[in-house]
């Protein structure tokens, strides 16, 4: 991978014979970056097949970024696309650029863009699925979108766009502190069951306005996922409580193929409806190896505790175990105990719990 900092540097580069490049001008200033002379270079790399570029923090105006996402449209051959525009000012037209420049890239096998802290909206996010949707032959998907005022309609439209996406693998979205709400992401769930492809899910919706209720409408899409052999779900401060923790657990236990498992469930006002059904989860994964669970600031007691490692022991498979355990109503006493009940265990290969 060849990198360029400085527009000197993009131009002495040998244009035809580089394949992979790395344009990182992140913290430059909007004025010191002249955008018609750096995306002239670039479409100069016509054998092109990875290309990340950090425009972040830039304060780059509209003009200057719309150069850029033009730009990409000559880049046929791109294979994988990394943008990282955090800390930048986009509009609507921004993405529809952004957006109809993807869409020209149909050899792309990985995307990932990010636009942490960037005011992206619902019909800005719509149009950017609209763009990968063309990408037929995408294999891996990021996007990270935190902060960003995405509402349920705004997810829904996206999900649809991606079902086309057939060939997807992984899918990675980080939609931290949104507002997606439970029918955005019951479409997200809908949409990504059609995808027989994807083995890889790591999703995060913390803050995003979801209660109760969107634990049964993620388990009723999971038993389609059927080859999905890794997830991720960060669900923190949200209202699940014990019977949307029980649901979602659930629906887990359905994916037969699963052999690492995060999932994170702080301050969620789980009780013990909740710990026995993380039990029961857990001892019916037969190809689970992984597991990293969150239960921070919950309501377990003891007796709990002791219920999640009775689920625990009976998953003769599980050798890694990451815990958070700290917030509840739990003694120093007995969390000594339960860790060292752990390091009896002899298949364990790493084990780490967190009480405080």
């Amino acid at each position: 991978m060849i990198e360029a900092n400085s527009f000197e540097k993009l131009q002495e580069l040998n244009k035809e014979n580089t394949t992979n490049l790395i344009l990182d001008l992140a913290l430059k200033e909007s004025k010191d970056i002249n955008s018609n002379e750096y995306t002239a270079e670039l479409t100069k790399f016509t054998e092109l097949k990875s290309l990340k570029l950090n425009l972040s923090c830039c304060e780059l105006n509209s003009e200057q970024l719309k150069d850029f996402t033009i730009a990409l449209r000559q880049l046929k051959k791109l294979q994988y696309l990394k943008i990282k525009l955090v800390e930048n000012v986009l509009n609507e037209s921004n993405f529809k650029d952004l957006s109809d420049s993807i869409s020209n890239l149909t050899d792309l096998n990985t995307l990932n863009l990010n636009f942490d802290d960037v005011n992206v909206g619902n019909n800005s996010f719509a149009t950017l699925g609209q763009g990968i949707s063309s990408c037929v032959n995408l294999q891996n998907l990021k996007i990270v979108l935190r902060k960003s005022k995405i509402e349920s309609e705004g997810i829904k439209q996206f999900a649809v766009a991606i079902e086309n996406c057939k060939q997807l693998q992984s899918i990675d979205l980080d939609l931290f502190e949104n507002k997606t709400k439970n029918e955005g992401i019951n479409q997200l769930f809908q949409s990504m069951s059609k995808l027989q492809q994807l083995k890889k899910l790591k999703l995060d919706i913390v803050k995003n306005e979801l209660n109760s209720a969107v634990g049964q409408l993620i388990a009723q899409h999971l038993p389609k996922f059927t080859e999905l052999n890794q997830l991720y779900l960060q669900l923190r401060e949200n209202s699940l409580q014990c019977l949307g923790t029980s649901d979602l657990l659930n629906g887990i236990k359905s994916l037969p193929k699963l052999k690492v498992l995060s999932i994170g469930l702080t301050n969620n006002d789980i009780a013990k409806q909740g710990a026995v059904s993380i039990a029961n989860c857990v001892s019916n994964l037969n190809n689970l190896y992984n597991f990293t669970l969150y239960l921070n600031q919950n309501k377990l007691l003891e007796e709990d505790m002791k219920a999640i490692r009775s689920g625990i022991q009976k998953a003769q498979s599980l050798i890694n175990l990451t815990f958070f355990f700290n917030g509840n109503n739990i003694t120093q006493e007995f969390a000594n105990k339960f860790i060292a009940s752990f390091q009896k265990i002899k298949r364990i290969v790493f084990l780490d719990i967190f009480f405080q």
